[in-house]
């Protein structure tokens, strides 16, 4: 048996939600109507779940919400006890509050939020998986454990988590990325960008960059590839750092390795003089853009 609950209309639109009654899984449903000149940043505050915000619909927000049990039951009213989805101004806050409580391991939330393209996004999931697509943007999306995507954003974006992998493709502006512990994959991505995996033997990959990078990890490889139309700087504590730029390209690198090696592999760098070689800098093709690049042990490649 369902149980509906009418919810009253607000400025923004005709909203509904629909409530299940109490089992091993309850539903939950909100839809908002926007007119073309509203201007609207979404606020997601979650403490656990997994989210998904997309573009969907170019009139509308819609959220659904799904709580699923691994056993016992789920109270019908838990959405309706926790969850608000509300507007205040140009602000539409979809918030869940757990009273305090720790949250139900048993419990498996999900959330998925279908939005129009022209949106901002600020979101913070406590615990959980996080993605984020098709925005106009900006884009902010924070988790304090837990996987977070980024595509196709038009403007710039930040992705960050604690603990969990970042993978951010295609933003226009710049991509700012940082993992506490994990992966983190970039590309196609726009000037002003950086990335930083803070511990552990985290792999950084970044191709197709279209301006000045920042990238740094602690004990991981660092891969990155692309053309230097501004300055890089690439460093590793302990790991190897693959260089891939292209033996046609304009630029001047400055690579050193404390007590790993240099290993150069492209046909427009003068291979240094010397047995143990363990830094180069020198103009490519008659100069250009920095490519600063440090490894403390690690292996450098120039390719």
């Amino acid at each position: 048996m369902n149980r509906k609950v009418i919810w009253p209309a607000l400025l923004l639109g005709v909203l509904h939600a629909n409530v299940l009654l109490a089992g091993a899984k309850v539903e939950f449903t909100r839809t908002v109507q926007l007119a073309p000149s509203d201007h609207i940043i979404l606020d997601v505050s979650i403490p656990k779940g997994d989210v998904n915000i997309s573009y969907a619909h170019a009139g509308e927000i819609s959220v659904t919400a799904t709580a699923q049990a691994s056993e016992g039951t789920i109270a019908a009213d838990f959405f309706e006890r926790g969850l608000l989805v509300q507007r205040e101004g140009e602000h539409l806050k979809v918030q869940f509050n757990s009273n305090g409580a720790a949250p139900n391991e048993r419990i498996r939330v999900t959330y998925t939020i279908e939005v129009a393209n022209w949106i901002e996004v600020n979101a913070n999931v406590g615990t959980g998986k996080l993605s984020v697509s098709g925005v106009r943007g900006p884009v902010k999306a924070v988790t304090g454990s837990g996987d977070v995507s980024v595509f196709y954003i038009t403007s710039e974006a930040e992705a960050r988590t604690g603990r969990g992998d970042i993978n951010v493709i295609r933003v226009g502006s710049g991509a700012r990325v940082e993992t506490g512990s994990g992966n983190i994959t970039m590309k196609d991505i726009g000037p002003g960008s950086g990335a930083t995996i803070k511990k552990g033997t985290g792999r950084l990959d970044a191709d197709g960059i279209h301006g000045s990078f920042t990238g740094a990890t602690d004990a991981g490889e660092l891969r990155v590839a692309g053309g230097v139309y501004d300055n890089w700087d690439l460093q590793s504590a302990s790991g190897n750092i693959h260089l891939n730029i292209g033996s046609d390209s304009h630029f001047e690198i400055d690579a050193a390795t404390r007590t790993g090696q240099l290993s150069i592999e492209n046909e427009a760098i003068e291979l240094p003089k010397g047995a143990d070689v363990r830094a180069c800098h020198q103009k490519v093709n008659g100069g250009g853009k920095l490519v600063h690049v440090r490894s403390a042990s690690g292996t450098i490649f120039l390719k």
